[in-house]
C-alpha cells in the first residue's frame, strides 16, 4: 500500500519590526547644495540595503528633523535621526531613496525670498533660533 507522506510544514517568515536596540548611524556624505539649488542630500552608506524589503526603510521628517530606520539588515536595525537640522525643510517634499549599498535622504529647503536658504552645516551648532515674523510694511 502507498503511504501517505505528511504535507511538510515551511516555517512561514513572521515579520517582526523591533523596537530596538538600534545601531546609530554616524559616518555619512553630506551634500548641502548651494543657495541656488533645491535641496540638502544626505548619504548613508549601510552594504546591502538593497537586498531589504521597501517597508524595511523608512524615514520620518518634520519641519526641523528626519528619523531613518533600517530595519533588519544583517541581524541589525540602524537609525539615524537628526532633530537639529540648521534650517527648516519641507517634509511632504523630502524622501528617502534605496540605492545599492546606499541610503540617499533628500532634505527640501524652504525658499526664501531670495532663492533656498544655504545651509553650513546638516545640524544647527547648540539651540536652533526660531526665526521671528518680519515685520510688514504694508
Amino acid at each position: 500500500p502507498a503511504t501517505t507522506k505528511a504535507p511538510e510544514h515551511k516555517p512561514v517568515p513572521v515579520v517582526i519590526k523591533p523596537t530596538g536596540p538600534w545601531v546609530e548611524i554616524t559616518t555619512f556624505g553630506l551634500d548641502l547644495g548651494g543657495y541656488d539649488k533645491p535641496q540638502v542630500t544626505v548619504d548613508v552608506r549601510l552594504k546591502g540595503v538593497e537586498n531589504l524589503p521597501s517597508e524595511n526603510v523608512t524615514c520620518d521628517f518634520t519641519e526641523a528633523s528626519f528619523d531613518l530606520k533600517v530595519i533588519g539588515l544583517d541581524g541589525q536595525s540602524y537609525r539615524f535621526l537628526k532633530n537639529n537640522l540648521e534650517k527648516d525643510i519641507i517634509p511632504a517634499e523630502s524622501g528617502v531613496k534605496v540605492k545599492k549599498n546606499h541610503v540617499i535622504v533628500t532634505l527640501k529647503k524652504v525658499k526664501g525670498d531670495y532663492g533656498y536658504d544655504s545651509w553650513s552645516d546638516l545640524c544647527a551648532k547648540g539651540k536652533r533660533k526660531t526665526p521671528g515674523k518680519k515685520d510688514d510694511p504694508q
